[in-house]
């Protein structure tokens, strides 16, 4: 597998999701100074004028201030968020890997043709390219698609139309490099792994997509 560049386990995402973090912060700055600015003015006017224990009351503004500072620059929104539990997913899936036997063989966060490759594994059973998923909720796969449900709130429910057919891609594109760099044709199996499941406790749950596309659930 050396005709792979490889990185640390859940690299990419994680710079990926310093990258986001760092324009979104940029974005707040004004924002942040505006908020903190309401609770600062007041404090400081309190400890001016205040006949009533003015460094108390300054001192409870100004921390309320600082509070809500950090909450928001430690709080990105979802779309940035998502990034870094992607690389805490993959990590749980190396982590998951190491039981394997010394017959298997893993790769992680490779470059592909077309993006990222999670984890490539070699053994016994053949090749798989396993791609990591860090949600939350119940996963379901009903018509050959992954759905993320939320009983609580059935409006954040979710579901992977298109990651079929883009995993699928992705494993025709490996089994062609492969192709190319060992001069014969190699199966890839393409392999969904589902980890932060808070509906699945106990079990470890993952999706086979099959040659047609189509998402197949496995529970171990």
């Amino acid at each position: 597998m050396g005709i792979f560049a490889a990185s640390s386990t859940g690299r990419s995402a994680e710079r990926h999701f310093r990258y986001l973090r760092r324009r979104w912060r940029r974005r707040m700055l004004s924002t942040l100074a505006l908020a903190g600015g309401a609770f600062l003015l007041p404090a400081m006017l309190v400890a001016r004028f205040s006949p009533w224990q003015p460094t108390f009351t300054a001192g409870l503004l100004t921390g309320c201030a600082l509070s809500l500072t950090i909450w928001a620059w430690d709080d990105p929104p979802e779309v940035v968020a998502k990034w870094r539990r992607g690389s805490q997913g993959e990590q749980a899936t190396a982590r998951a890997l190491r039981a394997l036997g010394p017959e298997w063989y893993a790769r992680h966060d490779l470059e592909g043709r077309f993006g990222n490759l999670d984890h490539i594994v070699v053994g016994p059973a053949g090749v798989f390219l396993l791609d990591s998923k860090n949600l939350s909720g119940r996963a379901e796969v009903e018509d050959g698609v992954l759905h993320v449900r939320f009983p609580l709130s059935p409006t954040d429910d979710w579901d992977y139309t298109r990651l079929p057919r883009a995993l699928f891609g992705a494993a025709v594109g490996l089994r062609e490099r492969l192709r190319q760099e060992l001069g014969w044709i190699v199966d890839v199996h393409p392999v969904v792994v589902l980890t932060g499941l808070s509906a699945t406790p106990r079990r470890s749950w993952a999706t086979r997509i099959s040659s047609r596309g189509r998402a197949r659930a496995l529970a171990e």
